[in-house]
C-alpha cells in the first residue's frame, strides 16, 4: 500500500496489489465524525436563508415565529442520516450523528442544546446497541476525548475562586454551621 500522485489531474491514488483506485472515497471515511457535523452545518448554512425567503414570501409571520430554524432542521435530519448511513457503524461516526440529531430535535421542539446531554444520549444508544464497544477503544477514545473537551469548556466558562468548591464538595467550616 502506498501513495504516488499523477502528474496529470494530482490526485492521490492507492495502489493495493497492482491495482490502482482514487483515494478520495478512503479519505471521505477517514475522519467521518467530523464529516458528519460538515454535512450538518453546510446543509443548514445553505437551506436557512432559502428556506427563510421562501417563508417571508409566502408566509411572513411564520419566518418572523422563527419556523424556518425548524423546517431546516427538520430538512438537515436526512443529509445526516444519509452520511451515517454511508460511512456505516464506526463508532465516532455513530456518537457525531447522533449528537447532531440531538441538536437538530432540540431546535425543532424549542429546546436548550447541551452538549453534555447529547453526548451522554450518544453514549446511551450506542450502548444499547452494542453493549461490548464499552470496552472497546474507539469508544473509549472518541467519549473520553469529548467528554474532556466539553467539561474544559464548562470550567473555563465557569471559573470559581476555590477548587473545593469547582469539585462540588463543601468546606469543613460551613458543613458544621461555624465560621
Amino acid at each position: 500500500l502506498f501513495f504516488f500522485s499523477s502528474r496529470r489531474r494530482h490526485t492521490r491514488y492507492i495502489s493495493v496489489t497492482g491495482v490502482q483506485t482514487c483515494a478520495l472515497p478512503i479519505y471521505l471515511m477517514a475522519v467521518s465524525g467530523l464529516h458528519i457535523g460538515f454535512v450538518a452545518g453546510a446543509c443548514f448554512l445553505i437551506l436557512y436563508p432559502l428556506v427563510f425567503s421562501a417563508l417571508w414570501k409566502f408566509r411572513s409571520q411564520w419566518a418572523l415565529m422563527g419556523y424556518g430554524r425548524k423546517i431546516v432542521a427538520l430538512l438537515c435530519v436526512f443529509p445526516v442520516l444519509f452520511y451515517m448511513f454511508l460511512v456505516g457503524t464506526k463508532i465516532s461516526a455513530l456518537r457525531a450523528g447522533v449528537m447532531i440529531l440531538v441538536y437538530l430535535f432540540a431546535v425543532l421542539i424549542n429546546r436548550e442544546k447541551h452538549l453534555l446531554n447529547a453526548l451522554l444520549v450518544a453514549a446511551f444508544l450506542i450502548l444499547i446497541r452494542s453493549p461490548e464497544a464499552v470496552v472497546g477503544p474507539g469508544f473509549l477514545l472518541s467519549f473520553g476525548a469529548l467528554l474532556t473537551i466539553v467539561l474544559a469548556i464548562q470550567f473555563m466558562e465557569n471559573p470559581s475562586g476555590d477548587t473545593l468548591d469547582r469539585l462540588g464538595e463543601v468546606q469543613i467550616g460551613s458543613a458544621s454551621g461555624r465560621e
